[in-house]
């Protein structure tokens, strides 16, 4: 009798079902993010569709996280009940400092409870909960060109930015694009495909345009820690170190005539690049008004070093300083630095603290040995913490921190995973 080759399927196990879920649930908030941004410029003189677009997209972000939340609570029962023990604390804490300096909190549980509460530990505590990382990185570098999509179709049918009067820039699109740079720059480190190779110019040239400098440093940072902080060394980690050297040589010889070049190429096709605007009138270091905002938060700071102003609880008082109306105040007085935004939050103690517990984890790769665990920790790690540290805020309003976090402390929740 003639055995006949019957194909064996396998069937999944009930945690790498659970995994891809989760994976799939945490992609899809940050290609649901991008597409609100992307979405919202599009729209961006049309005030009553862009607050539309925006309800919408947080409410199905929030139910999406809480979905993912409810799928892990029994096996991370602990961690999520902490998280919110500790975080609802510190929100209680800052709105009672806030209602005794005389201010609403609107602001407060509109920004930094949903946020935090809805989305931030969410996502920390489903990425946590994911065993395989494997399938989580996967998931993330399919969503990475979907969410390219709608960068794209952000860069293309941009509008004038009236705060700036720019063709082209718009901070938060060097703030979105970091991840599916990320990856694809993380992939061709790793690959070295051709196409990712393509894919990764264009991205590295819209964020150029667009002028992002935390963009530019949380890259920079990415690079340093994937061939020193990581201990990965080859031929090609050579050869491309070389190469990075004798492009800036070239550019330090020419640069002006070649960004000069580029500059009109640009101007001539509708495109201006903030960048090189900056550069060419000699205010490449401008900060706008940061530094105006950070002096009032210094102040603050020596006001109250010890207990600070709470956990959002500076809006009201920044911009009561910084000369503006209290009515319609947002999230956007703030000293724009994450390391005085903890200090004038949580005091100086506490500040310091929680400042060390999110750099700490920037420097731990080189104990990781799981090859796909340390490309996560690279690349949050960068896209989270490097741009907040020192020219943005909001660490524990930017569910992509509570990423890196909960990835970093959490790393071991199903055995060791520092070995290959």
């Amino acid at each position: 009798m003639i055995k006949k080759n019957i194909p064996v399927f396998v069937s999944k196990s009930k945690t790498e079902k659970r995994d891809l879920l989760l994976s799939r649930l945490v992609s899809l908030y940050f290609v649901l993010a991008l597409a609100n941004y992307s979405l919202k410029t599009y729209f961006v003189h049309m005030p009553v569709i862009v607050s539309m677009i925006n309800s919408v997209v947080m409410t199905v972000l929030v139910v999406t996280m809480f979905l993912s939340l409810m799928k892990v609570y029994k096996i991370n029962k602990a961690i999520i009940q902490k998280s919110y023990l500790l975080f609802g604390f510190l929100l209680l804490v800052g709105c009672l400092i806030n209602s005794s300096n005389g201010y609403p909190n609107d602001i407060i549980l509109k920004e930094n409870a949903v946020w935090n509460l809805g989305l931030w530990i969410p996502l920390g505590c489903s990425v946590c909960s994911i065993r395989d990382k494997n399938i989580l990185y996967k998931e993330l570098l399919r969503a990475s060109y979907v969410m390219d999509i709608f960068l794209a179709f952000s860069f293309l049918t941009r509008q004038v930015y009236t705060e700036y009067g720019l063709v082209a820039y718009n901070m938060s699109y060097g703030t979105y694009i970091l991840l599916p740079l990320l990856l694809h720059l993380n992939e061709f480190l790793k690959r070295k495909s051709k196409i990712v190779l393509i894919v990764l110019f264009l991205e590295l040239f819209t964020l150029l345009v667009y002028g992002n400098r935390g963009g530019l440093l949380a890259i920079a940072f990415f690079i340093f820690t994937y061939f020193v902080l990581s201990n990965k060394s080859s031929k090609s980690t050579t050869i491309f170190i070389a190469l990075s050297f004798a492009v800036i040589f070239i550019v330090l010889l020419s640069g002006e005539f070649l960004l000069g070049g580029l500059h009109s190429s640009l101007s001539s096709h509708g495109i201006q690049s903030r960048t090189l605007d900056m550069f060419f009138s000699g205010d490449i270091t401008l900060s706008t008004e940061r530094d105006e905002l950070r002096a009032i938060t210094l102040d603050m700071i020596k006001e109250s070093p010890i207990l600070g102003w709470g956990f959002g609880g500076e809006y009201y008082e920044v911009a009561k300083r910084f000369g503006s109306t209290t009515l319609g105040v947002s999230s956007y007085y703030n000293p724009h630095n994450g390391i005085l935004q903890n200090l004038v939050e949580f005091g100086v103690v506490l500040g310091l603290i929680a400042t060390f517990l999110l750099v700490k984890p920037l420097f731990g790769t080189r104990t990781v040995r799981n090859g796909t665990y340390k490309d996560l920790l690279m690349i949050f790690g960068s896209l989270a913490i490097i741009s907040r540290l020192i020219s943005a805020a909001g660490f524990f309003t930017h569910p992509e921190v509570a990423v890196f976090v909960y990835l970093y402390y959490f790393r071991n929740r199903f055995g060791k995973v520092d070995v290959s």
